[in-house]
């Protein structure tokens, strides 16, 4: 299967070292967290500064580790396909809008720093 070719590709971490406490970091007092109908969840947390200006980035959970080996490159592509054909994304042409996205073998973000 596909998983016992990309055992190699597996990280080892080392054992964490003993005596720290197991309780979890705090949150953030300005976080709101959500669960979209469709299941998307989502974190929010305002930031004032730039005004006027918004930052978005969606992260999926899928990758290059995904492809079969005749798929390789698919993912890639798929990121394009997905963000720079989009119609919508022409209207940020000119409003000094910045834009990227990204694919590693787990993982698909994209992101939009654009003005309100």
């Amino acid at each position: 299967s596909q998983w016992q070719v990309s055992e190699r590709y597996l990280v080892q971490w080392p054992k964490a070292p003993t005596g720290l406490p197991d309780t979890a970091l705090e949150t953030h007092p300005g976080i709101r967290r959500g669960i979209l109908p469709n299941g998307l969840r989502y974190v929010v947390l305002r930031n004032s500064s730039p005004p006027k200006r918004f930052e978005a980035h969606i992260e999926l959970h899928v990758g290059s580790i995904d492809e079969e080996p005749n798929e390789q490159g698919i993912a890639h592509m798929m990121e394009h396909v997905c963000f720079l054909g989009s119609k919508k994304r022409e209207h940020l042409f000119g409003t000094g809008s910045k834009s990227n996205a990204i694919t590693d073998f787990q993982h698909t973000v994209y992101h939009i720093h654009a003005p309100v």
